[in-house]
Order: C-alpha cells, then sequence, then structure tokens
C-alpha cells in the first residue's frame, strides 16, 4: 500500500491509455471532458482509496498551481502540464486518505473531510511541502424548488466571487505588498468538492471536478477569462443537476491564498465581505 514517499511520482505509471480529452466550447467557456479512467476513484495506484478524497485533491491541485511558474496560458487551450497536474494531485489526495484516515481508521472509509480537517491531513505528510493558507470561509442556502435555481444560485455565487476578488486585489494596492497572482476558492456542494482558480496575471478562471461524470466522462476542467466567470458558473450549476440530478441547498465556499498570513492581513475586509453576502445570500 501506499508510503508518504511516493507522492507525485507516479504519473507517468499511471497514464491514462487515452490521452485524450473530449473539448466543448459553450459561449465563451471551454470545457474538456477526461476518459473515465482519469478520475479519482479510477486513476492511479491509489485509486481505491478516492471515493471521498475530493477535497483534498483539490487542495493539492490548487497547491500544484500556486508553485507552477505559469500553469494558465490561453482560454481555448488545455494548458500544458495539465494531464500532468490533475493526475498528480489525484494521486497524491487520495495517497494522503490512505495514509491518514484508510490506514488508521478503516470503519470510516467513507469519511468526507471539511477544509481545515484536509489541510492538516496534507501538512502531515511532510513531503508535500503545502504552502496553502484558509483566508475565510463562507456559505451560501438556496432553494432547489426555484424554477429558475440555475441562473439565480450562478449569479449569487458570480456576487460573492466578484465582491471577494475586488476585496482581495484592493487588499494588495492599500498594502503596498505584492499579493500572489492566483485566490483559490474551493466550493463543497453535496458532498462534493470541486477547486476554482482565479490567476491575475493571465485574466483567467477555471474549475477542476475529479469525480466521474456519468457513464463516459471522467474528470472535468473548464476555464473562460475572469469577466466571462458567469459562463463558467452557470455551466457549473447546470452539470451539477444534468450529470448527478442535483440541486444542493448549500453551497460552502473556502477561499485559499498562497499569501503568508492571509487571514490575519486581511481581516477587516473579511468581516465586511461576509456580512455584505449574509444580506442576500438566501435565495428565494
Amino acid at each position: 500500500m501506499g508510503t508518504a514517499h511516493e507522492f507525485s511520482n507516479s504519473f507517468e505509471r499511471s497514464t491514462p491509455t487515452s490521452r485524450m480529452a473530449i473539448h466543448e466550447q459553450i459561449d465563451n467557456l471551454n470545457i474538456w471532458w477526461f476518459p473515465r479512467d482519469f478520475c479519482q476513484s479510477r486513476f492511479g495506484e491509489f485509486q481505491q482509496s478516492g471515493t471521498n478524497s475530493c477535497t483534498l485533491i483539490s487542495l493539492i491541485l490548487a497547491d500544484k498551481v500556486a508553485k507552477a511558474e505559469r500553469f494558465y496560458h490561453r482560454v481555448a487551450e488545455l494548458p500544458p502540464r495539465g494531464w500532468e497536474l490533475f493526475g498528480n494531485a489525484m494521486n497524491d489526495g487520495n495517497n494522503v486518505y490512505h495514509n491518514v484516515i484508510t490506514a488508521h481508521t478503516p470503519l470510516a472509509r467513507n469519511l468526507n473531510l471539511n477544509i481545515p480537517d484536509a489541510i492538516s491531513a496534507i501538512r502531515s505528510q511532510h513531503k508535500m511541502n503545502f504552502r496553502l493558507e484558509e483566508w475565510f470561509y463562507t456559505h451560501m442556502e438556496a432553494d432547489p424548488s426555484n424554477p429558475m435555481y440555475n441562473r439565480n444560485v450562478a449569479m449569487q455565487l458570480s456576487r460573492i466571487f466578484q465582491i471577494t476578488l475586488q476585496v482581495f486585489q484592493q487588499a494588495g494596492t492599500t498594502s503596498g505588498r505584492d499579493m500572489t497572482s492566483h485566490l483559490f476558492a474551493a466550493i463543497i456542494a453535496d458532498s462534493r468538492t470541486v477547486m476554482m482558480t482565479f490567476d491575475f496575471r493571465a485574466s483567467i478562471v477555471a474549475l477542476f471536478d475529479s469525480h466521474q461524470h456519468g457513464r463516459d466522462a471522467g474528470a472535468v476542467f473548464a476555464q473562460c477569462t475572469i469577466q466571462n466567470m458567469d459562463d463558467l458558473l452557470f455551466w457549473f450549476i447546470s452539470m451539477l443537476h444534468n450529470v448527478y440530478s442535483s440541486r444542493p441547498a448549500l453551497f460552502e465556499i473556502s477561499f485559499l491564498s498562497s499569501q503568508p498570513g492571509v487571514a490575519k492581513r486581511i481581516p477587516p475586509a473579511i468581516k465586511k465581505v461576509a456580512n455584505d453576502i449574509k444580506k442576500t445570500q438566501k435565495l428565494h
């Protein structure tokens, strides 16, 4: 079984037989559907731990993107290192789940981790050198019976992200310090975690979902310009319903950054954002 020293070295050994992702374009959004064997529960040598490892995988991928010199290039092209980073993140996340959860608490095989517990689990594997820190957490309620559910949820999520991006970038301007070029947002809904990445240098927002999607597709990756973020969010909410028949009543969102001490450096902004969002977070 896996041990902690086996991280990130097994992508070549586990590469899917078909290195083809199906590219789909919807308006300003580009989507890549990976082969069904390229997902958390079917890929790599630790796939037996991949049922509930999505939070770990999402965090590890974000950390890898933050450390990469330049991951995103053009919205119409899959990032050149996409297969490598996605594959290693899934393998590493499954490995952490095995080392921390499965090996020590076999009865907790189906345990879902929240963000703080997942970060602690990753940091317990010292060779991971995990650098991301949680900035703040918020949540949003939604009414699954609303006939305008997809549009309303997408608009509300967009508002949360737009306010947060503005505060994050303003903090860098007013402090006079260089802020990191990325901000990350883990979204948890219906016990599934996906990761959104905001790359300010490339002006790209992207979403990676490591789960299997239906019978034919594995993980999925989608990206567009930050300006067109609404397209990404509407697609994401619609995809949850189309693939999983899921209309979550609760969305948990955790913002993360590789900026050291980010939660202590921007506390007033966090309180303001949380209060602004709270006023309108329940959808009717």
